[in-house]
């Protein structure tokens, strides 16, 4: 509901933010750009709004669910997990688009020298990700266990983890490591920076295209006056070089609707993972 303040009515709107997961955004940069967004989105479209940061995922699930916020933001890793939370108390969805695909892909990347040519190759060796790639371990995981019948965690010598994906591509190159796991736009950027990299690295796996770096949504009790005027906001701010400028701290190019058909591959993807994951536990911890 609007409250009218002399001619003007202001729409009161929260945010809850799960940080873990979604660390690829800087903290100050993300306050910062929330700061200019709330500006903007105050000024035009008559809205209040704040921001509450969880580190934890229970206490942020328990907020949601007693409507303490309305727009959620989370990495969609914990969608997976936490899928009838989010669809029981969720009225749409929305997602970020970090690259020009609308959907992302990983790859894992080892050194074009000829020693791992398969997945099997990998055993016994060190593999490297984003600390806060939850997918990207998945994904890894994934592979491990259709090809080895045992867990990733058992599989490796080591699974390091690093706060940059372009770290760990690096690592690879140097031979620090024996193999990582990115989304390919990632890999794409740094190899137009350096285009060595791409001569002396090959992509070992490739994913579909079905993750996604961050979903949003509104909860049920969200308005529809509060939805048209986001909507509208994030239309404008999709194609206007101000919004463009802000969206850029968020490391974003574009916020879209999301239907549930468009998560269909990535929930199949996960049940199957999941089908794995408990037929073979008895190796894993």
């Amino acid at each position: 509901m609007g409250q009218c303040y002399g001619e003007k009515t202001v729409y009161k709107g929260s945010m809850g933010y799960l940080v873990d997961g979604l660390n690829d955004i800087k903290y100050k940069d993300a306050r910062l750009a929330f700061t200019l967004w709330i500006k903007d989105f105050l000024i035009l479209d008559g809205v209040q709004a704040d921001i509450t940061y969880y580190e934890n995922v229970d206490e942020m699930l328990e907020d949601y669910i007693n409507n303490k916020f309305n727009y959620m933001a989370v990495n969609p890793y914990f969608l997976l997990k936490h899928k009838d939370i989010f669809y029981d108390n969720t009225k749409n969805f929305w997602m970020v688009q970090r690259s020009s695909e609308l959907f992302e892909e990983y790859i894992i990347l080892v050194r074009d020298d000829g020693k791992i040519n398969t997945i099997k190759d990998l055993k016994a060796k060190i593999i490297m990700s984003r600390s806060d790639d939850y997918m990207g371990r998945m994904v890894v995981d994934f592979e491990i266990l259709k090809e080895a019948h045992t867990t990733a965690k058992n599989y490796f010598s080591d699974m390091e983890k690093t706060e940059k994906f372009s770290t760990s591509i690096l690592k690879t190159y140097f031979s620090k490591v024996d193999a990582c796991i990115v989304p390919s736009y990632v890999f794409a950027v740094v190899s137009e920076m350096n285009p060595d990299i791409s001569k002396k690295l090959k992509v070992l796996h490739k994913s579909e295209k079905i993750f996604l770096s961050l979903v949003g949504g509104f909860h049920n009790n969200t308005t529809e006056e509060m939805l048209d005027i986001f909507s509208l906001n994030m239309a404008r701010n999709n194609s206007s070089a101000r919004g463009q400028n802000i969206m850029s701290l968020f490391k974003m190019k574009k916020i879209l609707p999301l239907a549930q058909r468009d998560l269909k591959p990535l929930f199949e993807y996960y049940d199957a993972y999941m089908v794995l994951k408990q037929k073979y536990e008895v190796k894993m911890d």
